[in-house]
């Protein structure tokens, strides 16, 4: 049997190291410290091209299976959206003025109560989310910036004396 071009070519695109030339003398060398024959070095380079391409294709479909579960994973994971409700108790200096909001404009605010006491409003603010999330932590700490940020542009208003925030939910 001849080593024939096909398997000296998949040895090399394999990048399989391995005597091919009969002509040279470490050809002769390896045949005859193995004491093999010329068929059975050949039969030796298939097995080796058939183990590595058994090894190969383990290889490939285990980095298939990967990115299945990984989509799949993907498809199943817990996605929060949503909008965070949050109300303010807010105490004013000026009594007669509650329904003026001052300078500062919210498009958050979606509605305001008075309450027995004439300087102290309750107001309800809605934050929506445009994203999505995929993890608690996450919605966590962007209702907390929001809510955050909303208390710095209420307080803002030149007629707030106390500002409280009462309760959020996602």
């Amino acid at each position: 049997m001849a080593i024939t071009k096909s398997i000296k070519s998949k040895l090399e695109k394999c990048g399989v190291n391995h005597l091919v030339d009969k002509r040279t003398r470490a050809y002769g060398n390896l045949l005859r410290k193995n004491q093999w024959s010329d068929e059975q070095y050949t039969r030796y380079l298939k097995n080796t091209l058939k183990n590595f391409a058994t090894k190969e294709k383990k290889i490939v479909a285990q980095v298939a299976s990967n990115k299945f579960r990984e989509q799949v994973r993907e498809k199943n994971k817990v996605r929060y959206t949503g909008s965070t409700v949050v109300k303010f108790i807010i105490s004013e200096g000026r009594s007669g003025d509650t329904q003026e909001l001052g300078s500062v404009r919210l498009e958050t605010l979606t509605s305001r109560q008075q309450t027995e006491t004439k300087n102290m409003v309750f107001e309800f603010h809605t934050l929506s989310s445009v994203r999505t999330f995929s993890d608690i932590k996450e919605v966590n700490s962007i209702v907390k910036y929001q809510v955050q940020n909303l208390e710095r542009r209420i307080s803002m208003r030149p007629s707030i004396l106390f500002l409280q925030t009462r309760e959020s939910q996602y």
